[in-house]
């Protein structure tokens, strides 16, 4: 019973718990970490902490001097993301403010000889602690950033130390490995060989298989894959990945796969297994899982929802514990309160701050889905809870599948444009401009087409010193898809080689194809210069020409200076509705949140939710470029392809766009037939819209495929003076024989829904404009979520939600559509999002429950007549699937010369950008009473056939 009651918990409160888990995380961050970080910022730390060591210790004398390094450094680990956050709201951003102020004085302390809270940096137990504060710098670049130089200094002089200590053949490597990556990262002398070391023995000797990794030579049933293995690879491998190709993608999946068993290892209470050493370190024992969801890489198996409910009940579990903190608010040992029994030899209090671990996911955007989604029953909750939607679980299989010619085609991408550069000659025009003359950042080049060819299946893009007038000096080219190709959301991969001597400035970048710089939005996938690579997106402002940069550079030296340089590499971006990441070689270089991007004018458009253009240029000297003088010439920037891919829309979370290239805006809308032409009228939801009014789109298709934009058929200003947020909801266009007019219904209302209108708009055409003729209550009744039926005679009739009684169906006055003329039924359920088709000798009227923004199972009745009697409810799909994300808007009858289609078409809403809200559209299986929604996938309709077909990729 007590688990079954848990489960319905998470139907009915799971936003209300997605809006608190987040302060409750925090809540328990500050309490475990502000003891120590304020004692440290003070100088206090060694004065107030207390020594607490394991009831067996080893060696109590050392133990007693190192567990504040072990409490300071563990602690920075788990904090570093959510300190290098921007995110939250003001309470969280003024308790960052104040973490900020005192981890810089803290670090100060912990490496300044002459302070009292100096740390231990020489011996055994040091190197690991010196390795989890370097990881914390590795997660939070802003302490680096802000510290003084004399404290980078001894930051510096404090970790060299650790190189005096020779780590044990285990996952001991990796403390070694760590520190070095921190050096790497920010520039400095790095010994390469105890990255090297590490890799080789974790790639080559110690993986075992299934996400699982040896803990050197031997096999540990314990927790350590997720302590120290797999957190600390993957940090390795974002500093020095690029070194480890095939290694880092490697392990990005054996990530994926050891987060989906360590979420199968939580129980339905928070617990789990106690097993092998270090178990006090309580939540700590979920590192890795927490690691993958901060990462967002997440495997499609586990819900964002799902892994954020599941570790809040762990962190509950453990550090909700009676006893887990001593009345100075200082952490017990212990996995369930004081337990000091379960330590090993090498406890002590400072051990137990691993637990910061799991805090990981902090370092997310509120906006998140991990934080935004509704809480989820994780796999123990639903199987115990006698569910039936898990799946059997698989081992992992790491082959690496590849595409024709070694293209690689994962992820559920397809390759949809690429140029291999495979003609010897003039770039192909059909892909191809360019830009000529002088043209931005006061370059010293003068752009023309003659500088770049294709040879030996490479692009060439040569920059010349030539002297072509008094004012040109040197010569080189930009090519651009502008007017060919544009793209929005997809993978965008480049191999190249880049020019790396003085003044050179290559770039592959992308820009907006609507609007001004910087407000048309810039990506520069690819730009180096001054012995930088960056990776950069800009967005606009309400000052002219003065953008805002997201931006992270990489020193060349880091990746291996002019050597690194003289090989071919590929860039890359993974740009989709929720992230664009820039990488090289698989090594994320920046990921930004796209939400973050919006135009910081009084627009507020955001330029990365439209297509964007390619470009590839050599540029010389200028603004950034650097000094040309020395530099010898020709100089050449070498391409061997440019490919981008996008995934397929399969119906679900996949973008539809019209012929344009543009995201279909027609939500909540329906289909009108004329002739053999289909039009499809929607909700008009677009960023960059007057506010000020309401909008309706529309297109039109021959072939339910490709959908041509119209425009905005209706845009309408307040007309019934509803106040501030009124609502225009569900259009739906009917089409009048007897006046020849196109007659618009939509749900009218005010911000609290209490109007309850239907207003009616028409037009002469169906393109428009449409023009507001009124408002009404249909028989005198509410009506919300409007619904349109024309059955097999073409009468036309209206279905809305009259929310005191239920789902009605009325028949619109047969003249002028402009008014009811006879109320058919009410079937006294109360649901929205209504649709109704006529097959087979029977009505099926469908709809959704009253859940708000949240999906739900839609449901199915019949009857032989509109007047009923109806047949009860039942579900259109597995009731787990909530109808695979999406509500019910129109039931579509496709009758064709061979067969007759009914294409359930549904809404999957994202309230918070609703502009990039999708469609799942499928065919149904229906007939004998029964309608059903099939798994979505990809699928194919003939209009004039009426038959459609699955598609396979």
């Amino acid at each position: 019973m007590r688990i079954w009651l848990l489960l319905i918990a998470f139907a009915c409160a799971g936003d209300v718990a997605a809006q608190g888990d987040r302060e409750l995380w925090l809540r328990m961050m500050d309490k475990v970490a502000r003891p120590v970080v304020s004692a440290l910022a003070g100088d206090k730390l060694h004065a107030t902490m207390p020594v607490v060591l394991s009831v067996r210790i080893d060696d109590a004398a050392e133990r007693s001097r190192v567990t504040y390094l072990e409490a300071f450094g563990r602690t920075l680990s788990g904090i570093g993301r959510w300190l290098n956050s921007e995110e939250g709201s003001a309470e969280e951003v003024a308790l960052r403010r104040q973490y900020r102020e005192w981890i810089l004085k803290a670090v100060a302390n912990a490496v300044n000889p002459a302070a009292k809270d100096y740390m231990v940096w020489t011996g055994g137990q040091p190197l690991v602690d010196a390795s989890f504060f370097a990881l914390g710098m590795i997660r939070c670049p802003w302490i680096w950033q802000h510290l003084d130089a004399g404290v980078r200094k001894q930051v510096v002089t404090a970790l060299v130390q650790t190189r005096a200590t020779v780590p044990g053949y285990s996952n001991w490597l990796l403390f070694p490995a760590v520190i070095e990556a921190f050096f790497c990262q920010n520039g400095l002398d790095y010994d390469a060989l105890r990255i090297d070391y590490a890799i080789r023995e974790f790639s080559q000797h110690w993986y075992l298989g299934d996400g699982t990794f040896a803990d050197g030579p031997a096999m540990h049933n314990d927790y350590y894959n997720s302590y120290v293995i797999q957190p600390f690879l993957l940090a390795v491998m974002d500093v020095a990945g690029a070194r480890y190709k095939e290694f880092s993608i490697r392990m990005g999946r054996i990530a994926q796969r050891y987060a989906e068993l360590q979420e199968r290892m939580i129980g339905v209470d928070g617990s789990y297994p106690l097993t092998g050493r270090s178990i006090t370190y309580r939540c700590g024992a979920f590192h890795a899982l927490a690691e993958v969801a901060a990462r967002k890489q997440l495997p499609v198996s586990l819900l964002p929802g799902q892994v954020r409910s599941a570790l809040t009940a762990v962190l509950k579990r453990t550090l909700g514990a009676p006893g887990t903190f001593t009345s100075e608010g200082w952490l017990n040992i212990g996995v369930a309160g004081h337990q000091e029994q379960l330590a090993d030899a090498y406890i002590t209090m400072g051990s137990e701050y691993l637990c910061t671990e799991v805090f990981q996911p902090l370092g997310l955007a509120v906006a998140d889905s991990f934080w935004a989604a509704p809480a989820a029953p994780w796999t123990a909750v639903k199987v115990w809870g006698g569910g039936d939607s898990v799946r059997a679980d698989h081992a992992l299989d790491l082959v690496v599948a590849a595409g024709p010619g070694g293209k690689r085609v994962d992820d559920g991408y397809k390759l949809v444009w690429a140029d291999e550069f495979d003609k010897d000659g003039a770039p192909d025009p059909a892909n191809w401009g360019f830009e000529k003359g002088f043209v931005r950042n006061h370059e010293a080049q003068w752009y023309q087409p003659e500088n770049a060819w294709c040879k030996d299946g490479k692009l060439i893009i040569e920059a010349r010193r030539e002297r072509k007038s008094p004012e040109i000096e040197y010569t080189s080219a930009s090519l651009l898809t502008r007017g060919l190709h544009h793209f929005k959301y997809g993978r965008f991969e480049m191999r190249a080689k880049i020019d790396v001597s003085s003044g050179m400035w290559p770039a592959f970048w992308a820009l907006g194809e609507k609007g001004q710089w910087p407000s048309n939005g810039e990506i520069d996938i690819m730009e180096y210069y001054r012995r930088m690579l960056l990776a950069n997106i800009a967005t606009g402002t309400a000052t002219k020409y003065s953008p805002v940069w997201f931006s992270r550079r990489t020193p060349l030296d880091s990746l291996g200076g002019a050597t690194w340089a003289d090989a071919f590499h590929v860039w890359r971006m993974d740009w989709d509705s929720a992230m664009i990441r820039l990488s090289v070689d698989d090594r994320v270089l920046l990921s930004q949140p796209v939400d973050s991007l919006v135009n910081r004018d009084s627009a507020r458009v955001n330029p990365f939710r439209s297509p964007m253009y390619l470009i590839l240029n050599l540029a010389l000297g200028g603004d950034n470029g650097g000094d040309l003088r020395g530099t010898t010439f020709p100089r050449r920037f070498e391409i061997d392809y440019v490919r981008v891919y996008q995934k397929e829309p399969a119906g679900v979370e996949q973008v539809w766009n019209d012929t344009e290239g543009n995201h279909i805006q027609a939500h909540g809308g329906g289909i009108l037939k004329r002739g053999n032409v289909y039009y499809w009228y929607g909700e008009e939801r677009r960023q960059g819209l007057d506010t000020s009014k309401r909008f309706v789109s529309g297109y039109e298709s021959k072939d339910l495929i490709h959908w041509k934009f119209m425009g905005d058929v209706l845009g309408l200003e307040d007309p019934e003076q509803l106040g501030s947020h009124w609502i225009l909801e569900r259009p739906k266009v009917y089409y009048n024989q007897p006046t020849k007019r196109y007659v618009m219904y939509f749900h009218l209302d005010n911000r609290s829904y209490k109007f309850a209108r239907v207003g009616i708009a028409v037009s002469d055409r169906p393109e428009g404009p449409f023009r507001y003729v009124k408002s009404f209550r249909p028989l005198d009744h509410e009506s919300r979520d409007i619904g349109q039926f024309i059955d097999d005679d073409g009468t036309g009739y209206l279905v809305f939600e009259d929310r005191p009684f239920g789902f009605r169906i009325a028949r619109l006055a047969a003249a002028d559509y402009l008014s009811i003329d006879k109320e058919m039924c009410l079937i006294p359920e109360h649901m929205e999002g209504g649709a109704i088709v006529h097959y087979g000798g029977l009505y099926y009227a469908i709809g959704s429950a009253l859940t708000g923004w949240r999906a739900n199972p839609n449901k199915v009745a019949t009857a032989v007549s509109l007047e009923g009697p109806w047949s009860a409810f039942t579900d259109i799909a597995p009731p787990e699937k909530n109808t695979y994300g999406s509500q019910s808007t129109m039931l579509l009858k496709v009758a064709g010369a061979k067969d007759t289609t009914v294409i359930f078409m549904g809404d999957i809403w994202k309230p918070r950008t609703q502009w990039e809200s999708t469609y799942l559209w499928m065919p149904v299986v229906i007939g004998g009473g029964k309608l059903t929604v099939p798994e979505p996938g990809n699928w194919r309709i003939d209009v004039k056939t009426g038959r459609w077909s699955a598609e396979t990729r």
